[in-house]
């Protein structure tokens, strides 16, 4: 019966103070941070893979899986602009009992082209989330049999009925995009700049939980993201520092992560014969605020780009998690190639 108290608190305080699935490489979750940013990229066709593995030093971890893929349509039929469509799913699984969520977004988007260099887009996004939880995978007293844990002895506990159940789910974004080519085509001096803001959960979902004869019920809180990044090229120099930062408000939590990558163009591909494929490299990190320090490196190499990244630990959770915190890997691909997508195109990202 303690053990059923327990968890049932653990759900309570899900529901008051859980957060969004999210990511310290935020810049490589796009369709994530805000819908105005699908088919907002170099190239016509995009799909991420995102991994976290997350406090792994303190019990059970917390796993998050993460799919999108998105891309520009119309953009030969639409003048001055284009639609972007994406999607996501993804599942994040928490502790002993694989407390989560699994969930699915439809995104679209549409894009202006305000001048030769700057685009404006708004997005939103549809999305269902499927709740669930594995009391079967808890340990209970009376499975200690005196010496070890035993599974297969009866936990009697009876009253731990419980269904997964889901909500919809309903968000939208804005995004200004500002983008100064290179002056020449060896010149690396281009200068690109993202900001925006979007809104999740809109419709306010209520979350329900129902373990036995007890029930809980609260509010999906609207989540407020007000975003910003930049490439600037350092002219003459192959390198580039990108700065992002983020700021993310829902209920009562607040969060704010930052950071600064340098990266630098290893190769050019080749003009003519296409036997050298271009190739860049970036390192730097990232700081959330109070909690941690994310060193981050990453490849870019052809339409393929990889960033692998870990939270080290510097909230009041250090004396349990001796400053681990979570691992991160993205992959990206890009189609056509976006090195060369830029430089063959006659106007920024719509054609």
């Amino acid at each position: 019966m303690k053990k059923l108290i327990f968890y049932t608190l653990i759900i309570i305080t899900n529901l008051n103070y859980s957060q969004d699935v999210h990511f310290s490489q935020f810049d490589n979750t796009p369709l994530n941070l805000n819908p105005s940013l699908t088919g907002l990229f170099f190239g016509d066709q995009r799909a991420n893979i995102n991994f976290k593995d997350q406090w792994r030093s303190i019990g059970k971890t917390y796993r998050t899986y993460y799919v999108s893929y998105d891309q520009g349509i119309l953009k030969n039929k639409i003048k001055n602009g284009y639609l972007g469509l994406g999607g996501i799913i993804y599942s994040d699984k928490a502790g002993d009992l694989n407390m989560g969520k699994t969930a699915a977004q439809l995104n679209l988007s549409s894009l202006i082209e305000v001048n030769r260099n700057q685009l404006f887009s708004a997005g939103i996004y549809l999305g269902y989330t499927q709740h669930s939880i594995d009391f079967t995978a808890g340990q209970w007293d009376e499975q200690f049999n005196g010496v070890n844990y035993n599974s297969a002895l009866p936990s009697n506990e009876s009253s731990l009925n419980y269904s997964s159940w889901g909500n919809f789910d309903i968000g939208a974004g804005l995004n200004w995009y500002y983008e100064f080519g290179e002056s020449t085509i060896s010149s690396y001096d281009a200068f690109k700049m993202n900001i925006g803001i979007s809104a999740s959960h809109l419709n306010k979902s209520k979350l329900k939980y129902t373990v036995g004869n007890s029930s809980t019920q609260e509010t999906l809180d609207t989540k407020i993201i007000a975003h910003a990044n930049s490439f600037i090229g350092i002219k003459n120099s192959k390198a580039a520092f990108i700065p992002s930062i983020m700021i993310a408000i829902q209920g009562p939590s607040t969060e704010i992560i930052g950071g600064l990558l340098y990266r630098v163009r290893l190769h050019q591909a080749s003009k003519y014969t296409g036997f050298y494929k271009e190739s860049a490299m970036y390192f730097g990190g990232y700081y959330r605020l109070s909690d941690a320090i994310v060193p981050t490196l990453g490849f870019e190499f052809d339409h393929f780009a990889v960033g692998i990244s870990y939270d080290t630990n510097i909230s009041q959770l250090t004396s349990s998690t001796n400053f681990n915190g979570g691992f991160e890997l993205t992959l990206r691909f890009v189609n056509p190639n976006p090195f060369t997508y830029s430089k063959t195109s006659n106007k920024p990202m719509i054609r």
